[in-house]
């Protein structure tokens, strides 16, 4: 698939999110470039490598994107980039939808609604509870690098926003993070996110009680396939809702 944007997605620490990131983008003929945050961890540069990925480098003084976002731009081989988190996967509407937008030369940067999932009987779950009803978690990751002014600040778009545009429809991106990290990860998580000042508001979302949301099952063939045979040759142990 030839599109006129690259698709970005930064690596701190992570491995078996990055497995089936790697398996999905493969699987959908869809390509993208990883690039390796200058504070990774040794296994995060050998899961690449024994993913037979070419990767590139950016420097960050600190472990979240925003820091070093100028960096992670100036690593891209195109000037548009999609940024998308190891732990994100876009639908193929998204894609298709960031390819026309693009193809206008817009001055604007885009947006798209995230939709957070959850695994359990053998299928994807989205949370409907209001704060992580995809309407209320747009996600401002297409931008022309050229015209980007950066913001340093955690937990905000890492670009400053001149009257967005928000994709709407099919054209999200699905979020696992609750998927792949247990409970004392997102703990971690959230510490090491309060010593650079998140605010509150994100700290909740981080440590949400999964027995306490709302959940539809997700018609969403694709990502579904993807995620049982990547299980099926590389099983993980999720976190999934309480009986």
């Amino acid at each position: 698939m030839e599109i006129p944007f690259t698709i970005m997605i930064p690596v701190f620490n992570e491995t078996r999110v990055l497995q089936f990131s790697d398996f999905y983008f493969r699987r959908l003929d869809i390509p993208v470039v990883y690039a390796l945050d200058s504070q990774h961890t040794p296994e995060a540069r050998r899961t690449l490598r024994a993913l037979g990925r070419e990767f590139r480098t950016f420097d960050n003084d600190r472990p979240f994107i925003e820091s070093g976002y100028a960096s992670f731009a100036a690593a891209s081989p195109t000037d548009w980039i999609l940024r998308l988190d190891c732990d994100e996967l876009p639908t193929p509407e998204l894609i298709a939808a960031c390819r026309d937008f693009v193809a206008g030369d817009p001055h604007e940067t885009a947006g798209f609604e995230r939709c957070q999932l959850t695994w359990r009987d053998d299928r994807f779950y989205a949370c409907t509870s209001t704060r992580f009803a995809p309407a209320n978690q747009v996600q401002w990751r297409l931008f022309d690098r050229r015209r980007a002014t950066f913001t340093p600040q955690i937990h905000t778009a890492g670009i400053a926003l001149d009257a967005p545009v928000t994709l709407r429809g099919a054209a999200r991106i699905y979020h696992l993070s609750w998927i792949f990290l247990s409970w004392e990860d997102r703990l971690r998580k959230a510490a090491r996110y309060d010593s650079y000042g998140q605010a509150d508001a994100n700290r909740v979302n981080q440590l949400f009680p999964l027995a306490e949301a709302q959940w539809e099952e997700l018609d969403a063939p694709d990502l579904t396939g993807a995620y049982r045979d990547w299980l099926d040759a590389a099983p993980a142990t999720e976190e999934t809702i309480p009986a």
